[in-house]
């Protein structure tokens, strides 16, 4: 499994509403990220900007449930 393989939108969303429930420290603390250097993702709707790699990481998590977030 890689990437490629989220299709559902609302996995992206799910992990952008924990990260703004728990705040960024907390967010890339469990997944195992540090702060995003160069890529960002940024939420259409409000502006606020994630980092990507963390984003599609816990996304990952998510779409599939039954096997850990990418790390």
């Amino acid at each position: 499994m890689s990437i490629q393989d989220i299709r559902d939108p609302a996995a992206i969303r799910a992990a952008m509403e924990e990260y703004d429930r728990v705040g960024r420290t907390y967010f890339l603390d469990k997944y195992g990220f540090s702060k995003a250097r160069e890529y960002m993702l940024r939420d259409p709707a409000t502006g606020r900007l994630y980092g990507s790699k963390a984003i599609v990481g816990a996304a990952y998590g998510y779409a599939f449930p039954d096997q850990a977030p990418l790390l």
